[in-house]
């Protein structure tokens, strides 16, 4: 009997549910329902608190050896149902959005637009489907980076999509003035939106990786070697590259500059960690 469905049984035994078990223990429901079909373990604290809330010992309760053989007139343990994991129930959500917009679409006598807006949708679903951790990052990495090409390769203002870069252009620009980016409404709020996404999406891996451990020395190679990267990718391109396939290359190459930065912060954020516990 596997750690989940001993204690599945064990909190049966308790007359306990789910959410009763995860407030004594101070945890989610979630995080019981996922201990339970072995979708995770719990850590040593929390086995504690379990071996000492059931009243087992650890062998007991980890390797299920005190369990009684199974006899006529023993209770059969509870069969404590599957959860759907949620990165299921997300992909499925947007495999449904994305062929529905294609359906539509499609109705519509433009299957053309329909194939392009499936994509924000069916590279997050396959990413859910095959990233089984921080897959909710990854599909937030991987909708910004769709949107972005498609305002990169859509929008009249791409140059600008960055919200640094129309503020230096409203600065460096003599005589400038608000009043002259009247008509830039739109090129602006897709400015704004953009670098927010980013932002909040750099945070949260930041936040993510922050049980990521790099060697010191690792984590100042990985730095220079990240800012000798960007520095070599901010080379503007030639205007044949630039302005072909509509202009996709350079938002490629852009979205690639965001990569190398995070990936520098993450490498400075180790760093910093390592110095700071050293």
């Amino acid at each position: 009997m596997s750690l989940g469905q001993t204690t599945c049984r064990l909190r049966s035994q308790k007359g306990l549910s789910q959410s009763q078990l995860a407030d004594q223990l101070g945890v989610s429901r979630q995080s019981v329902s996922k201990w339970e079909t072995d979708a995770s373990a719990p850590d040593l604290d929390n086995l504690v608190k379990l071996h000492e809330l059931f009243g087992v010992t650890m062998d007991q309760l980890i390797l299920d050896e005190a369990s009684p053989p199974q006899t006529e007139s023993t209770v059969p343990a509870p069969v404590c149902p599957q959860a759907v994991p949620a990165r299921i129930l997300v992909c499925l959500l947007l495999f449904g959005i994305g062929a529905l917009a294609l359906v539509l679409c499609t109705l519509q006598g433009d299957p053309v637009a329909g194939l392009i807006l499936v994509v924000p949708f069916f590279i997050p679903a396959l990413i859910c489907i095959y990233a089984k951790k921080r897959w909710a990052l990854w599909c937030g990495w991987s909708v910004y980076g769709t949107l972005y090409l498609a305002a990169v390769m859509f929008t009249r203002f791409s140059s600008s999509l960055f919200f640094w870069k129309f503020i230096a252009r409203w600065i460096t620009r003599p005589g400038a003035s608000w009043q002259m980016y009247q008509t830039y409404w739109f090129d602006l709020l897709v400015a704004a939106l953009t670098f927010a996404a980013f932002a909040f999406l750099a945070a949260c891996t930041l936040r993510s990786s922050r049980s990521l451990q790099i060697a010191a020395d690792h984590a100042r190679r990985g730095i220079a070697a990240g800012c000798a990267a960007y520095l070599v990718l901010l080379f503007p391109l030639p205007p044949a590259l630039a302005n072909a396939g509509f202009g996709i290359l350079p938002g490629l190459l852009a979205l690639l500059r965001m990569a190398v930065l995070v990936g520098v912060l993450v490498y400075g954020a180790a760093l910093y960690r390592t110095g700071k516990t050293a």
